[in-house]
């Protein structure tokens, strides 16, 4: 199948670390020589600077990611159930140009009726796939055409062109990466912040993304960054929190600061539940209950002072760089509060019922001419 296909794809979910199998996935990777793509779970899996990683898939993933993911002819996914956060609600319509392999620990995920039908299955721990795979493949095929499509449709989607008088977390995150060298684990909690992390956070060979993920746990990121510092007393962590997410912990401030702990804690700041917000927004005419005239506004900066904490803000585009290297200078728990505009989308996403390439906010007409003009020039035989 590898030998016949002309636009394979190597899609990586959590279940690869679980399995211990990053070394080696990384050795099939240098193989088979196919772009890849990850779920959430998997993005620390691979060098985010590696010429062949295409970014992370999904409902909240990134669309060049998405667009490269429905062109493929050949999907095999390593350790990923392929859950409907990672196929969008129309799960038959996932891949339907590809045949998918599936391999996964657990037969439940392999059989459930929820996913897509997959051209073969194996029911195994994926360190024992790879290492039975990489015994007897032989693959030459350094698939050009195809990686310069996925090269030419990921760098068409790199900005995004939401106008805010405050930060954009978009550019936040991504002046972020600026100081990888200097950060060992990312903690990121649950909500719209953690969408725009993962959307824009390039992690390298050496790092974790770490989350909660699916199980959606509000408060996660505080106390998981302070147990990274137990793991690694000499390491960096970095949080990364919403403003309602930070208070369910708030006081373990105290144990961070105790401990001298290098964590350097980040607060998305758009005034209330905003991914809910937008659910709002989208299904139920802007009725927003419960998130946000019930949000009471808390003085950070004073909180941190009772904790003697370092206490930073970010309200402008144009103030990053500075804060930031402020911040990474120090080897001391800061918090720092991001001022977004509260009303700031999580773009681009998947709205309800549709597929995965085709995400919100709609394209103009001319990246649309762009994305068949590259269909035509390098997929067509």
């Amino acid at each position: 199948m590898i030998l016949k296909s002309k636009r394979p794809v190597l899609l990586i979910g959590h279940g690869v670390r679980l399995s211990q199998s990053v070394i080696l996935a990384k050795k099939l990777n240098k193989s088979l020589k196919f772009p890849i793509l990850t779920t959430w779970g998997g993005k620390d899996c691979f060098n985010n600077y590696d010429k062949n990683y295409f970014g992370s898939i999904g409902v909240y993933g990134n669309r060049f990611s998405n667009i490269i993911l429905q062109n493929c002819d050949l999907l095999i996914c390593l350790g990923t159930r392929l859950d409907t956060r990672v196929t969008g609600g129309k799960y038959l319509n996932f891949c339907k140009k590809a045949k998918i392999i599936s391999v996964d620990i657990d037969d439940h995920e392999l059989r459930k009726i929820r996913r897509p039908k997959s051209y073969l299955k194996f029911n195994m721990d994926v360190k024992l796939f790879i290492n039975s795979f990489l015994k007897n493949l032989n693959n030459k095929n350094k698939f050009l055409k195809w990686k310069r499509f996925c090269n030419k449709i990921s760098n068409l989607f790199q900005e995004n062109d939401q106008k805010s008088k405050l930060v954009k977390p978009e550019i936040f995150f991504q002046k972020l990466n600026l100081f990888n060298e200097k950060i060992d684990y990312y903690f990121a909690d649950t909500g719209a912040h953690l969408c725009w992390a993962a959307q824009n956070l390039k992690i390298n060979k050496n790092q974790r993304f770490i989350s909660s993920f699916g199980h959606s746990t509000m408060g996660y990121a505080l106390p998981a960054a302070i147990g990274a510092s137990f793991f690694n007393p000499s390491s960096c962590s970095v949080s990364i929190n919403g403003d309602c997410s930070f208070q369910l912990n708030i006081q373990e401030l105290a144990l961070s600061q105790k401990i001298n702990a290098n964590i350097k804690f980040f607060i998305i700041n758009n005034n209330g539940y905003g991914i809910i917000r937008q659910f709002q927004d989208n299904y139920l005419n802007s009725r927003y209950f419960g998130t946000c005239e019930y949000i009471g506004k808390i003085n950070l900066k004073n909180i941190c002072k009772g904790f003697s904490v370092d206490y930073h803000s970010i309200k402008k585009n144009n103030e990053i760089n500075k804060t930031l290297t402020k911040i990474f200078n120090s080897k001391k728990t800061s918090v720092t509060e991001v001022f977004i505009n509260q009303n700031h989308k999580i773009f681009p996403k998947i709205e309800y019922g549709n597929n995965l390439d085709n995400m919100s906010p709609s394209l103009d007409q001319k990246y649309i001419k762009l994305i068949e003009y590259f269909k035509s020039t390098l997929l067509k035989s």
